[in-house]
């Protein structure tokens, strides 16, 4: 099964090079490997001109920014299964990619990463669902997706700048698409990034997503009994919050959206 690996970089050889050194390194050679730079003035050329026999396809030159680097990427892409690892973040080890291609066979396959220079593991979502997506999404890193979706789904959102990836893969679970979760560790990832730092700009994003994507009474659903989780008084109403029950009702609903939509 051929896997594409998407890397997409800007003036950072430093994190291009630890990348870079992660995918050479891995003992499964089926993926092909194209990478996305925006006209970096650093060592980046450098870099990838040392390992340009490695890659199938890559470029540099000026993008309207990371998703519509990632898209380049998809459009370049002949895999079965497409996975983002862009400058600075790595396979954790070499057998990544020999360990994870027998568990690709859904829509989307997921395992977990972990934040260089802490004791953070970011884990995906058990279940593919909206509130689970909205919630805590799938690091990219640790997601394989297979290409299909990116044409019945469409490409990445253009006019997001942090969460369209959030949004794509709210969108699958909206389409009821098949999805895997799996107890794995499959990269290690920088610590900090815009999605740690530009909270307002983040806010912003996740309520068009919520806005464009579902009926208003579900996004105001989901904003009430995000308000309430740990803060209600009643025993009785705290343990159906414990029990899921609320996210559970939201997931009926949310489902139902999905297929009137469709």
């Amino acid at each position: 099964m051929l896997v594409t690996i998407v890397t997409i970089n800007y003036n950072n050889a430093k994190g291009l090079d630890r990348t870079v050194r992660s995918i050479v390194s891995q003992t499964n050679r089926d993926y092909e490997w194209i990478v996305i730079d925006g006209g970096s003035v650093d060592e980046s050329i450098k870099i990838l001109n040392d390992f340009k026999d490695c890659f199938s396809f890559w470029v540099s030159e000026n993008d309207h920014g990371v998703y519509n680097a990632m898209n380049k990427g998809i459009l370049h892409a002949s895999g079965e299964y497409i996975i983002f690892m862009n400058s600075g973040d790595a396979f954790l080890h070499s057998d990544v990619l020999s360990d994870m291609v027998p568990y690709l066979n859904k829509d989307i396959v997921a395992g977990s990463v972990l934040v260089e220079g802490t004791k953070i593991r970011k884990s995906s979502p058990t279940d593919l669902t909206p509130w689970s997506i909205l919630n805590y999404n799938i690091p990219h890193q640790a997601e394989f997706i297979h290409r299909s979706l990116f044409s019945s789904i469409g490409l990445y959102a253009e006019d997001l700048r942090i969460l369209s990836d959030m949004e794509f893969n709210l969108q699958a679970s909206l389409k009821g698409c098949s999805y895997r979760s799996v107890n794995y560790d499959i990269a290690s990832i920088e610590q900090g990034g815009i999605s740690c730092t530009q909270t307002d700009k983040i806010e912003q994003e996740h309520k068009c997503i919520r806005e464009r994507n579902l009926p208003m009474a579900v996004c105001r659903d989901y904003l009430y009994w995000k308000g309430l989780k740990g803060k209600v008084e009643y025993p009785s109403i705290n343990w159906a919050i414990q029990q899921k029950w609320p996210i559970k009702c939201l997931n009926l609903l949310y489902s139902f959206w999905g297929k009137i939509k469709k």
